[in-house]
């Protein structure tokens, strides 16, 4: 067997003998019954309720809506047990899993917590958009009318987004020839969180001038 595969194949076999030691072998009376907390949250430090906490195939728990879940397990102290982090539709679960020795507390000591995060796939963006002399302007985003510019030129619109994607509204024109520029686009960038994010564009009514001939007259005597 080639070396470089020994110490993934070892670890490989260590992570599934520490899932059947705590999962299959009956308890003790050498046995530990070790009780934390586990916190999910988001990239914002938002609690992310529904992420199952998981060993090997057996679910030990799973987080409230403020995003902590209570777990216990029973083995041998000193032993690491590791938990796979499933987070709810919406999020990205941790590659790694979250390893925890169990530990025998002394009375009366608190509950550990042991924080893993759930990684939003995507971030809700607030877009509130200012013209000047604007009205009455359609939203256009990937093709489609989104909102509309008020009397004043105002709007917001709300999008769901990738984070650090690259996004373009498009202001219509097509009604107001009379404006410049025409169909200008406005383009920002998602964050790692949700935000509120406050645009301008600046119109000029343009006024096209009409040329006037001077009409001759008859010069007197």
């Amino acid at each position: 067997m080639p070396r470089r595969f020994v110490p993934a194949l070892l670890g490989a076999l260590l992570l599934v003998a520490g899932c059947e030691l705590l999962e299959e072998k009956p308890s003790t009376s050498l046995d530990v019954h070790f009780t934390f907390k586990i916190k999910a949250t988001d990239e914002g430090g938002r609690g992310v309720a529904g992420t199952q906490i998981n060993l090997g195939k057996a679910t030990k728990g799973e987080t409230d809506a403020s995003g902590f879940a209570s777990v216990t397990l029973s083995g041998q102290p000193g032993k690491v047990a590791p938990l796979t982090i499933k987070c709810p539709a919406g999020f990205a679960s941790p590659e790694k899993t979250l390893n925890v020795t169990l530990t025998q507390l002394a009375s009366g000591s608190p509950v550990p917590v042991f924080e893993t995060r759930c990684t939003a796939l995507v971030r809700s963006v607030v877009v509130g958009i200012r013209t000047e002399n604007g009205p009455g302007l359609p939203i256009i985003y990937l093709g489609k009318e989104i909102g509309r510019t008020d009397a004043s030129g105002a709007a917001h619109v709300v999008l769901n987004l990738p984070p650090d994607e690259t996004a373009s509204l498009l202001l219509d024109t097509s009604n107001a020839p009379a404006l410049r520029p025409q169909n200008p686009s406005i383009v920002f960038k998602v964050g790692r969180r949700d935000e509120l994010l406050l645009l301008e564009q600046k119109f000029v009514v343009f006024q096209r001038r009409i040329a006037t001939k001077a009409v001759s007259r008859p010069t007197p005597l």
